[in-house]
């Protein structure tokens, strides 16, 4: 009598474990190790469950694997600072990420997404479809209707408060949907204009509102650091610092250290510095009066470059529409003869040769005694990385410094970070280039999915670095409330 009864409270409960605690555990247990931030139930898999009952099992894990695959997209298109859509075409780009990151990461997650899809498809399966297809959708109904009391749901209600203070439900499915729908339709560029003391290139800007062009420095570079976030550590955060404090650049340089706040990812971080800016959406067109544009119609030859393909973000559509003349990406560097790559999750061009360039660039412009402004979007400290990535650099990977955090992760990070900032202090200090402005900033911080790793970082601000030759009235310009 005792195990008939529990016997039919497992049929009745059989498809939620299936269909609901299942992907809970999953998404669960990948939280402890990811910054994850679900809803408690996504009705995806209710309505997985009860086609499962009509339909051959495989048919059902291929269903079950495909809404467990894209609520993992769904998850980890934050983690990168971008919108589900734009995670989606960067998902064409996979053919550039290098094996060891497809076996450390991808592999074993979609390993664990085929055996989640067959064993949760197999257990739901019952030749009595009646109970389980009444749990399913009544218990589908009352957590949806939970959610819209809750005021947690995408109806607008106008609730002013909740009474369960989590988001009860959603859908990975209408989610995705609306973000390729959304990106589809894009056809208008929408931003909304920042501050001066939001930017890192503000004193370059004012000294053109100015009209004293002859007084800004024949050179211009500005270079926007991948991932270069602010460490709150202030013993990790001078360590990179002290690349810039030699006595061969502060006999030649003003050097002001700063901090601009960021929001969203690596595009919005270009947008703000060549722009002032803050990016919407990007469409097909850009802002007027970008850097590129007023710095070329005061005479300086515009260049930009990126270690990356052109397709990526369509950099090969709005480089040029900025005004710049002359653009480099992977395979405009590869035709210079650049042949090495470094990266793991993004491999392109190494930011070393790169900087190789911009050395040639600046030397060719003190020839021909023309001026140049030059952007360079860094590369190689993009996640994730290579085991060992950024080796040659000696900045040290002393626990004391992350907090008590020992991660190889962090390490390589700090040291891919630290060797464009040593390469650019180097270039700096080179007696041969000609007078030249460096505004150094980074786009966003650092995308670290371990919980433990979020908290070593600034999460509004990301630190600047304005290095300004000496006899040029820049100086007077920076704004005080961005020094530190």
């Amino acid at each position: 009598m005792i195990k008939a009864r529990v016997h039919k409270i497992y049929q009745i409960f059989r498809p939620i474990i299936s269909y609901q605690v299942i992907p809970i555990l999953f998404f669960y247990l990948l939280g402890r190790r990811y910054y994850i931030m679900r809803p408690l139930v996504n009705a995806d898999f209710f309505i997985v469950g009860i086609l499962g009952l009509w339909l051959p099992w495989q048919i059902t894990s291929g269903v079950y694997f495909l809404v467990l695959a894209n609520e993992i997209i769904c998850h980890a298109a934050p983690l990168y600072h971008l919108g589900i859509g734009e995670f989606l075409i960067s998902l064409t780009y996979a053919r550039f990420v290098s094996f060891q990151v497809w076996f450390d990461e991808v592999v074993p997650l979609l390993v664990a997404c085929v055996l989640i899809s067959i064993v949760g498809s197999f257990l739901g399966r019952t030749r009595n479809r009646a109970i389980p297809a009444t749990t399913l959708c009544v218990c589908g109904v009352l957590v949806c209707l939970l959610d819209v009391m809750n005021g947690t749901s995408f109806l607008p209600l106008g609730l002013n408060s909740t009474f369960i203070n989590a988001n009860i439900a959603y859908s990975g499915i209408r989610r995705t949907t609306l973000a390729v729908l959304e990106l589809a339709n894009r056809v208008e560029t929408k931003f909304t204009p920042l501050r001066p003391e939001e930017t890192a290139t503000e004193t370059i800007r004012k000294e053109l509102k100015s009209r004293k062009i002859g007084m800004l420095p024949p050179n211009v570079v500005v270079v926007i650091v991948e991932s270069m976030g602010r460490f709150l550590n202030p013993a990790a955060e001078k360590l990179w610092l002290s690349r810039f404090s030699s006595v061969a650049l502060s006999s030649r340089y003003h050097i002001h250290f700063g901090e601009v706040p960021f929001t969203g990812r690596t595009i919005q971080g270009e947008f703000r510095e060549l722009c002032q800016v803050q990016l919407l959406n990007y469409g097909h067109s850009v802002p007027s009066n970008c850097l590129p544009e007023l710095l070329k119609k005061n005479g300086y030859e515009t260049i930009a470059l990126h270690g990356f393909t052109n397709q990526f973000y369509r950099r090969y559509e709005w480089y040029p529409m900025l005004g710049f003349d002359k653009v480099y990406f992977a395979e405009e560097m590869r035709g210079l003869g650049y042949n090495r790559t470094c990266g793991a999750g993004f491999v392109g061009i190494c930011d070393a040769d790169v900087l190789q360039q911009i050395h040639k660039e600046l030397l060719q412009g003190k020839e021909t005694g023309k001026s140049k402004f030059i952007y360079w979007m860094t590369l190689n400290s993009h996640l994730p990385f290579a085991p060992g990535a950024g080796s040659e650099s000696s900045f040290p990977c002393d626990v004391k410094l992350f907090d008590g955090q020992d991660s190889p992760k962090l390490c390589s990070y700090a040291k891919l970070v630290d060797l464009v900032l040593s390469g650019l202090a180097e270039l700096a200090a080179d007696p041969e280039i000609p007078p030249t402005q460096f505004v150094i900033v980074g786009d966003h911080s650092p995308a670290f999915k371990r919980l433990n790793l979020l908290p070593l970082f600034d999460a509004k601000n990301v630190p600047s670095i304005d290095l300004i030759p000496r006899g040029y009235a820049t100086v007077n310009l920076a704004i005080s409330s961005r020094a530190r």
